[in-house]
Parts: structure tokens; sequence; C-alpha cells
């Protein structure tokens, strides 16, 4: 047991020190993929975003609604992005490098309350791994509304086809076709073509349209 204890008493203090560390350019050189966007400590969707830093001082982003490349200036902990970009990379941030993901924190108006965490990666991935993560049988658990949760239960099956069906303790609650979307990363519903956001939380499944302030939490069923 104290064994145990010891453990989960370094394991913080061992990321710390490892974050602390003076970082170097050829460290956070390389390919990394969105994993995680958090505003206000509210984790929120977020289209696939990739970025590739190198060590001349350049970057590039490849997103859905297109591809930036600028120039950075990094003096440790922070790092400045310069681009024709509107958003993220034309600001300044305070990263952590803990050598297989990076964490970005906002230091400039409009961004202090936002927290983007990417993992590295090799290649981008194929939008057909992203469809293969999400078909299947999921259980919903949890639906967000207006900020306010309600725990429920329920199954929601997504096939290749583009077939789908909910069900719950009582039987067939509702079925039809979905478009999944996955360059986009959208579901479409056909009857009434609602489009929801799909993102990973975790190994969970989120499904979030934002318009109608709803969100599904799924957890994948065996």
């Amino acid at each position: 047991m104290k064994y145990i204890i010891l453990r989960v008493f370094w394991l913080p203090i061992m990321l710390g020190v490892v974050s602390c560390q003076q970082v170097t350019t050829k460290e956070l050189a390389g390919l990394w993929e969105l994993e995680h966007l958090e505003v206000d400590a509210v984790p929120r969707s977020a289209n696939p975003t990739f970025l590739e830093i190198n060590t001349n001082s350049s970057f590039a982003v490849s997103r859905v609604s297109g591809d930036q490349v600028g120039m950075y200036h990094f003096d440790s902990p922070l790092i400045r992005f310069r681009s024709e970009d509107r958003s993220w990379f034309n600001s300044q941030w305070k990263i952590k490098y803990f050598k297989e993901f990076i964490i970005l924190r906002g230091v400039e108006e409009g961004y202090r309350g936002t927290q983007l965490r990417f993992k590295r990666i090799e290649a981008i991935p194929d939008f057909a791994e992203f469809e293969e993560r999400v078909v299947g049988r999921w259980h919903m658990y949890k639906i967000r509304k207006n900020g306010e949760v309600e725990k429920v239960s329920a199954s929601f099956t997504l096939e290749r086809n583009g077939n789908y069906r909910m069900e719950d303790q009582n039987g067939l609650m509702e079925k039809g076709r979905v478009i999944i979307n996955t360059r986009h990363r959208k579901l479409i519903f056909e009857h009434d073509q609602t489009q929801w956001a799909m993102w990973f939380y975790g190994d969970e499944l989120r499904l979030t349209n934002e318009q109608m302030a709803l969100q599904y939490s799924l957890r994948r069923m065996p």
C-alpha cells in the first residue's frame, strides 16, 4: 500500500519536473493533433486541427477550413505564433511540454481561459480511421442541455452503412439514417438535417449541437 501511495504521490511531481524543464525547439518539432479543447475549464468540441512545428521557426496548421503557414518565436515557456490566422495561431501561448503531448494556455485577451492539448502523431490519420472509431454500439449516459446535466440510459447504434437506432429499457425510441461526414467530423440526421459535432473525450464519444445547446455523452458498449 505504501508503494502505491508513493507512486501516486510522485507521478504529478515527475510530470511537473518534465514540464518545467527548459524545452528546446528540437523537442517541440514534429506533428501534433488537437486532442482536447477547454474554454473556461469547460470541454468544448473542435474541428480536426493538426499543427506542424519545424526547427526553422516556421509552422503549419491543417484544418477543414483550410491550411495556414506562419512563423513562431519561442522563448520558453512562451510561444508566439504569427500568421494570417484569425484565431489561435496568431497569438501568444504559455506552453507545457510532456514529450508525447503539449498543452497551450492562452495569455492574451480573448484566450486567457483557453487551453489546447495536442498529442504527438507520426502522420495525419486517414478519415476512414475516424469513422472506424465512431461506428458501433454506444451507451448514452448523460445529456447536457443549457448547462443542466441529466443522467439517462439508452443505447445508440451507428452502422457503417448510415443506419442508426436508439433504444432504452422500453424498446426502440428512434431509428433512421445519418450521414457521417468524417472530414468535418459531423453527424447529419437525414430526417431533420440537424448537424452534430462528433468528438472524443478520451475514449468517450461526444455529440454536440451548439445551436440547440445540447450535448450527449456516450461510452462504447461491449
